[in-house]
């Protein structure tokens, strides 16, 4: 009806935001030129590539003009700017910003995991073949590559079920290391002693890996110096305490 107020939509606050690019996870700046004004030059181009295929190509875009947002280019963009007035300047940002949403969501795993699945599937043996026009029925979603040679595979698993434990190892004990930092702090005491004693096994045990290495070294010979390491820090200030 007539009379009426006319509203005006909010829209994303530049100066809380900046002119970071809007395209999901891109810390680039945005661009006056091309359009849209929030993006980046290769994301609007980018932007522009994946709206125009979806309405069938080139010529059925004018030129000079802007084609709607498609579904393939709207989910690596934010959502509109919510018009109500009492979400937080943390609340906005939150919202500007696809991957965080995700993060609070709980989402992004489940993103991660259809990604890798996905590139995993490029990668196989059957996707290349279907791409490049092979016959014999291959499925369209292959799965998991497939190993050449089992025995290759069954030790690359190995390999890898051992580099884990290293790291959980490491891991570990840097929460033990920080736990004895948090000690010696609430006790008023400076390892002085200790930190110097520390960088100087670091450099050693950094020459001894280097050394390993130009010898031809493989294996587990990194990890295991820096849990070494780890183990040694962990000693020098727990005896620093006691």
């Amino acid at each position: 009806g007539g009379g009426g107020k006319s509203k005006t939509k909010k829209k994303w606050d530049t100066a809380m935001l900046s002119d970071f690019c809007r395209w999901r996870a891109c810390m680039a700046k945005s661009t006056l030129k091309p359009a849209p004004k929030y993006l980046c030059e290769q994301h609007s181009n980018l932007k522009l590539f994946l709206d125009t295929r979806a309405l069938g190509g080139n010529g059925q875009v004018e030129s000079g003009t802007v084609p709607p947002t498609c579904a393939d280019s709207n989910r690596f963009l934010p959502k509109k700017m919510p018009q109500s007035s009492t979400l937080s300047d943390l609340q906005l940002i939150k919202m500007a910003s696809s991957l965080l949403v995700e993060l609070e969501n709980g989402k992004l795993s489940s993103t991660i995991k259809t990604f890798c699945k996905r590139a995993a599937a490029e990668a196989s043996e059957k996707y290349v073949a279907q791409i490049r026009g092979g016959k014999g029925g291959m499925e369209r979603n292959a799965g998991w590559s497939k190993w050449l040679k089992g025995e290759e595979f069954r030790e690359e698993v190995g390999r890898l079920g051992k580099e884990y434990q290293i790291v959980q190892q490491i891991h570990n004990i840097e929460l033990s290391v920080s736990s004895e930092v948090s000690r010696l702090r609430s006790l008023g005491v400076y390892p002085t002693a200790e930190l110097a004693l520390i960088r100087r096994q670091f450099k050693k045990i950094s020459e001894e890996w280097e050394s390993n290495v130009g010898g031809g070294g493989g294996g587990f010979e990194e990890q295991e110096l820096e849990l070494e390491f780890c183990e040694r820090k962990r000693q020098l200030l727990r005896h620093r305490r006691e």
